[in-house]
């Protein structure tokens, strides 16, 4: 099944882990049962320790790829425990 981008975000926010992969519609945004989030191939955030980690891949961030990816980023980031900024 595949979801809208907030849901998707949402999903992996909550740590809802349950299916081996949770994707949107356009397969642009995903996530695996490791907690590792994508944008296209990009990886955008994991769990790590238990621990929600967002990669900033947007301008303000410093690693500015899409306008696409900066969306999820931001969509994400309310949920994360760690932001890592490229600066």
């Amino acid at each position: 099944m595949k979801y809208s981008n907030n849901i998707v975000a949402d999903m992996w926010g909550n740590m809802n882990f349950s299916n081996q992969v949770v994707t949107n519609h356009e397969n642009t945004l995903r996530f695996f049962k490791s907690g590792a989030i994508y944008s296209y191939n990009l990886r955008i955030g994991e769990v790590k320790d238990g621990k929600k980690v967002v990669y900033n891949h947007t301008a303000k961030g410093g690693s500015f790829h899409s306008v696409t990816t900066s969306k999820h980023v931001n969509m994400i980031k309310p949920f994360a425990d760690i932001v890592i900024l490229y600066r």
